[in-house]
């Protein structure tokens, strides 16, 4: 059995990795903040309550990703995780 919240641990992690990017600008940290944030919402399962929670965060990532690199793929990954939130916790 998985640790009981290694998801909330992992997308906490997440948050804090893209918090430091914002500071010092290393791409590096969005990059550990996309991974981590994808492995919450994979190791989440669906109907969790919290998983709209981890959907909308690595969104949140991956559009600051797009912000910096322009790669279309970023924003449009970022709306799919998101419209997924919003069905997932309507």
């Amino acid at each position: 059995m998985m640790a009981s919240n290694k998801p909330g641990r992992l997308n906490n992690l997440g948050i804090s990795q893209e918090t430091r990017f914002e500071h010092l600008g290393e791409l590096a940290d969005l990059e550990h903040a996309i991974f981590n944030q994808h492995m919450a919402v994979k190791l989440t399962d669906d109907g969790h309550p919290d998983k709209p929670k981890y959907l909308n965060n690595l969104g949140i990532s991956q559009e600051t990703r797009f912000g910096r690199l322009g790669e279309l793929a970023d924003l449009e990954n970022a709306i799919f995780n998101q419209q997924k939130a919003v069905r997932v916790d309507g």
